[in-house]
């Protein structure tokens, strides 16, 4: 091969490697900071040092390309009352510059109402879905309270109540937190409250990978179902574990053969869930389910006899587990294409089956999981999922394993909330 040749696959190879290349949010360019509450300010992507001169406030993920200084300013209110917007997007009166960070073009905006009012910037993204998490396995974990209070969960699941069904008596396991066994729980009622008044949804899981439950029969189902609503829900008991506070809902994470037809009677406690819940026109509750990304999950399904096979219609969403399978990112070496292939068999089913309900991509929040996906391998992926009309958005298992992965200074959920 000649000289003239070499160079010019280098050539190629350099131009190659461009192209490939992450394209970066521009410094100065716009940019959306979303809250736990659905609010949406406008903000522009800028060195942290200017952003804080300007009297603004940053924050990370939202520039997710850019050096680690630059971040996405924003100021809730400027000038009495007004808000920082590009001038683009200011329809209530002429705005006016010197009290916002960054360009000319990002002005005080008169009069602006709410900020979820506000459009977004032309092409930048905005979060399409929440985050969920699993609380209640170690006593290491910050509060339930703590957990809400961080921002950055929608959803929290408190995990597990373990023993239920065919005569036993039910019993919740909350590891190190507190012991139901001695009213040691009831503080939670507090917590579960500030929770809900964040906007945070709390509900309680049930089954878990250890534990002792099964169900004899439909009308077993139907009483455990009872016994949830009345002790953990609307539903009035002597005998709350969790105090007075009604929790938003009941999350099905069947991973138990412990003894009987481990599939029996799931269906008919959704059913009977569904039914109590409608009759409470005070709150709205939600059903979820935890099935494997192996479709169908062998105890939830969707087949004959479990739960997503004949009482699909009753659930609001899935938190399905892609890890510890052969449709987790590394458990095979499938990764994303793994991960594809297992969320479009979802995907397509749930849309037929019942198009309300919401897919959650499922994973671990721990960077020594086999089935791990940092947030860059996420920034690929969830644009793809996001193109599916039921996508709801990311479950983290769990906690304690989300505040442990700390990159660049911060938990993991906070490193990937502005990509969910």
């Amino acid at each position: 091969m000649g000289l003239a040749q070499l160079q010019g696959i280098v050539a190629l190879l350099l131009a190659a490697s461009c192209l490939l290349a992450p394209a970066k949010a521009a410094v100065n360019g716009p940019c959306n900071v979303s809250t736990t509450s659905g609010s949406l300010y406008p903000g522009v992507c800028i060195a942290t040092t200017d952003c804080t001169a300007s009297g603004g406030t940053f924050a990370s993920t939202f520039c997710p390309h850019d050096p680690e200084n630059i971040k996405c300013c924003y100021k809730t209110t400027c000038q009495g009352g007004g808000q920082c917007k590009w001038t683009t997007q200011c329809t209530t009166g002429a705005p006016t510059q010197g009290s916002c960070p960054g360009p000319v073009n990002f002005q005080c905006c008169p009069g602006t109402g709410t900020p979820s009012a506000i459009p977004p910037a032309s092409g930048t993204p905005v979060r399409k879905g929440k985050i969920t998490v699993y609380w209640g396995q170690s006593g290491n974990e910050p509060s339930l309270a703590a957990t809400c209070q961080s921002g950055n969960y929608d959803n929290v699941i408190i995990s597990f109540l373990n023993v239920f069904g065919s005569g036993r008596t039910p019993a919740l396991n909350l590891a190190g937190h507190c012991d139901p066994r001695i009213n040691g729980c009831l503080k939670q009622a507090s917590q579960i409250t500030t929770c809900q008044q964040l906007g945070v949804r709390v509900l309680l899981s049930i089954g878990g990978g250890l534990g002792d439950y099964s169900l004899a029969s439909n009308e077993d189902g139907q009483s455990v179902a009872r016994y949830l609503w009345n002790t953990y829900l609307g539903g009035s008991s002597s005998a709350r574990p969790l105090g007075a506070a009604k929790l938003d809902g009941i999350d099905l994470d069947i991973e138990s053969r412990s003894g009987g037809n481990s599939q029996t009677g799931y269906a008919a406690l959704v059913r009977q869930l569904r039914t109590l819940m409608n009759g409470d026109s005070s709150k709205r509750y939600y059903i979820t389910g935890a099935p494997q990304c192996i479709k169908p999950d062998y105890f939830l399904g969707p087949k004959e006899g479990t739960a997503l096979g004949e009482a699909a219609g009753s659930f609001d969403w899935l938190n399905v587990q892609f890890y510890s399978n052969n449709c987790g990112y590394g458990y095979s070496g499938g990764g994303t294409a793994a991960v594809l292939r297992s969320w479009n068999d979802w995907s397509s089913w749930m849309a037929s089956a019942n198009p309300a309900m919401r897919l959650y991509l499922g994973i671990r929040a721990s960077s020594g999981s086999k089935d791990y996906m940092d947030p860059a391998t996420l920034a690929g992926l969830l644009p793809l999922l996001q193109k599916s009309s039921n996508y709801g958005g990311v479950m983290l298992w769990d906690v304690l394993s989300d505040n442990r992965n700390v990159i660049n200074g911060k938990p993991f959920s906070a490193n990937i909330r502005g990509l969910v």
